[in-house]
């Protein structure tokens, strides 16, 4: 009984110490940064809890005891079960997973040119619902995003009601550029970086009130270089949906 007493505490010790590695914001103290169970590294509800109750069960194992014949006894023996949850939980910190491995490459992703038609795209868009299409040079790099937001944006300068049928989307430039979204961001980040990374990303967005329409993957997340992969909030649902 002792010795899943000692593990559970030495467990607990450890998922500290990793989550301090990897997220600065995470102090010893609540007056020293915020609290473990809110480290970005816990995306979910059942996560942030499940940490915040053995760190209270850390707590009383290591600063009181109850006393029983004259002996000095623990309140309570964490259960198997928690143990291993927490192993799990520390497993997922010190080994995460890759945007690399979830992103959609760019051999999957609909994507258009300056010289390519609006009017067709914006069938096939409607046809297959695609909500974003991202616009690359020859070179295969970002240089904006072709969404409804855009035919908005259009439509209201030029007041007009119509998109003739071959226009282009270089007709369309200013537009694009992935900063003139009007209610909507897009973001670049490198092929390693991890998945909790990214749902920081949107979780820091959603709190300015801004949705990310797509995030952009590319070799060291800089928009000049070439696109190798989009992830879209529907891929970090899906992931969500899985851990």
């Amino acid at each position: 009984m002792q010795d899943l007493v000692n593990e559970f505490k030495n467990l607990y010790t450890e998922l500290e110490t990793e989550v301090k590695k990897k997220d600065s914001n995470i102090g010893y103290h609540k007056k020293n940064g915020l609290s473990i169970e809110e480290s970005f590294l816990f995306t979910t509800e059942n996560e942030r809890m499940f940490v915040k109750i053995c760190k209270d069960m850390r707590n009383i194992l290591f600063h009181h005891k109850s006393n029983f014949k004259g002996k000095a006894v623990d309140f309570f023996i964490p259960k198997e079960e928690i143990v291993e949850i927490l192993k799990n939980l520390i497993n997922k910190i010190k080994r995460p997973r890759l945007v690399k491995e979830i992103y959609l490459p760019l051999k999957k992703v609909y994507s258009r040119k300056l010289d390519d038609l609006i009017f067709p795209t914006m069938k096939e868009m409607s046809e297959k619902i695609y909500t974003h299409v991202p616009i690359l040079n020859s070179q295969n790099s970002v240089i904006g995003v072709f969404s409804e937001n855009t035919i908005f944006s259009y439509l209201l300068d030029e007041e007009i009601i119509e998109i003739p049928r071959d226009m282009k989307f270089k007709d369309l430039s200013k537009y694009l550029d992935t900063d003139k979204h009007l209610s909507e961001v897009f973001k670049f980040i490198k092929l390693s970086s991890e998945i909790s990374k990214v749902k920081d990303i949107f979780g820091n967005e959603l709190k300015e009130n801004k949705r990310i329409g797509m995030i952009f993957i590319t070799q060291n997340g800089k928009k000049e270089e070439p696109l190798l992969g989009i992830l879209t909030p529907w891929d970090l649902a899906g992931e969500q949906a899985e851990n």
